[in-house]
């Protein structure tokens, strides 16, 4: 097992924790919104999606919440570069 450090794909979310459940699967609690899931929230929605545009990274709120960053006009937005759509 991965342990947080070594994890490639970094910290969970503010608010979200991984656990196992009885039968050794992987599933991961929302604390923010009290509610469970199987998919990862650092790769939900991803794998079907672009790659964001030069210089843009995803980043999480406290509460969970994706939002983007744009390091070429140093600003930040919740809506998806890609789609225009907004994250909340």
């Amino acid at each position: 097992m991965l342990s947080a450090e070594n994890d490639p794909l970094g910290p969970l979310p503010p608010g979200w924790e991984r656990r196992v459940d009885s039968n050794d699967r992987v599933y991961f609690v929302n604390h923010n919104t009290k509610t469970t899931q199987w998919e990862d929230p650092r790769t939900q929605g991803l794998q079907n999606e672009d790659p964001l545009p030069e210089g843009w990274e995803i980043r999480y709120t406290r509460e969970g919440v994706r939002y983007f960053v744009d390091h070429n006009t140093r600003t930040t937005t919740f809506n998806d570069p890609r789609t225009g759509k907004s994250s909340v």
